[in-house]
């Protein structure tokens, strides 16, 4: 499926931090920060498809569904905003790889 250009939003990356556990400021079970990786564009969409709501239920209103070019670099362990790069707004909950585009399904940070 080819994605048209003018639907394309722009989206924010972001990945786990590194923690250095010899920094004066560390303390044990200190999660790491999230670290802006890049930019990416896609088709942004609500997940309301029958699958979708039967699988998650309630928490189905507040996913979206990203189609994104194929080949695209990302893994589950990132998190998403699509506002700016400062702080994410959204966990990737499932990636779906088909042969003609790649699709992530989002759903906001509680």
């Amino acid at each position: 499926m080819r994605l048209k250009q003018n639907e394309l939003k722009t989206v924010y990356v972001f990945g786990i931090g590194e923690v250095d556990e010899d920094s004066p400021n560390f303390y044990p079970g200190e999660e790491p920060d999230d670290v802006f990786l890049k930019t990416i564009r896609c088709n942004v969409q609500c997940a309301d498809n029958k699958i979708t709501a039967e699988v998650y239920g309630k928490k189905a209103f507040d996913m979206f569904q990203l189609l994104c070019e194929t080949g695209v670099d990302i893994n589950d362990s990132m998190k998403i905003s699509m506002t700016d790069d400062t702080k994410p707004t959204h966990n990737i909950v499932s990636i779906r790889p088909y042969s003609t585009h790649t699709t992530v399904l989002i759903e906001v940070i509680p």
